[in-house]
């Protein structure tokens, strides 16, 4: 019995198997895939040979490592200096120096020279009057000598020529007025109205200049006479030529390029023979001059 089972079950087999064949059999394979064609691979270019291997590199023997300072720091430039300040601006000359002076030879003292002073000054004067005193003088008989003091002008010149570097030679002429002079005659006081008292200088002198100051000192030395004017329409009374002298100090201020204007202190004495006995003058003034050079 179990081998007939076993030949059933077989059997069995084999009946499922021939189905399931004849089954695959009868159902229509699918379709096969397009197949695309691959590109065509691009040439590969040739390889280039390679290079040589590199020589050995030979390790240099260990060095032990050298400490090095830290740099230094780097200074800080100082700041600049300020500026310095603007010199203060001086005062410009006064209006009487503004002027131009640029050609050769401006504010130089050089060439021809020419000085004009006036002033005003305290004079004394001495003299012989005659014993018979010309009419209508208004002096008295007898004669003897005279005094008189008091404010008087000055005015006089210089004209010459500078013959070293600031050093000018020239002729001077000055003279000196006392108008209605109180006199002094035998301890008596006589007022002429109208009457002069005159001394006077001719000579010659120097002046030098201290530049750049623009200062001077000037002397001049000569003739000199005295003379008495009683009154108007009268024949004055003259003595005769004695030595007479002068000295000045001024200082002048530069007005164009040859001229100069200042001030002075002068000087003078005029001493002279006069009826056996000497007659004298004597003048200190405060000038004003103008000089060309």
């Amino acid at each position: 019995m179990r081998f007939v089972s076993q030949v059933v079950c077989v059997a069995l087999l084999l009946t499922v198997s021939v189905a399931q064949a004849n089954q695959v059999q009868t159902v229509p394979p699918p379709p096969a895939p397009t197949t695309t064609p691959a590109p065509a691979p691009s040439p590969t270019p040739p390889v280039p040979d390679a290079a040589p291997p590199a020589p050995p590199v030979e390790t240099p023997p260990a060095v032990a490592p050298v400490s090095v300072p830290p740099p230094a720091p780097t200074p800080v430039p100082a700041p600049p200096p300020a500026p310095p300040a603007p010199p203060a601006q001086q005062a410009g000359p006064p209006p009487w120096q503004e002027h131009v002076g640029a050609g050769p030879g401006a504010e130089a003292h050089e060439g021809f020279f020419l000085r004009l002073t006036l002033g005003l000054g305290w004079h004394a004067w001495k003299k012989q009057m005659p014993e018979m005193p010309p009419e209508d003088s208004g002096l008295p008989m007898g004669g003897g000598e005279a005094s008189a003091s008091g404010v008087g002008l000055s005015l006089g010149f210089a004209i010459g020529y500078v013959v070293a570097p600031n050093l000018a030679l020239h002729i001077t002429a000055t003279g000196h007025a006392m108008g209605e002079p109180t006199l002094t005659l035998n301890d008596m006081d006589i007022e002429n109205k109208g009457s002069s008292l005159l001394a006077s200088l001719l000579g010659i002198g120097g002046t030098y200049y201290l530049m750049p100051m623009n200062v001077y000192v000037s002397a001049s030395f000569g003739l000199g006479g005295m003379q008495f004017v009683p009154k108007k329409g009268i024949d004055p009374l003259n003595t005769k030529a004695g030595f007479a002298w002068e000295l000045m100090a001024g200082k002048e201020w530069w007005v164009a390029d040859d001229w100069g204007l200042g001030a002075a202190l002068q000087f003078a004495m005029v001493n002279t023979p006069d009826e056996e006995k000497r007659s004298a003058a004597f003048a200190i003034n405060a000038l004003l001059s103008a000089t060309y050079n």
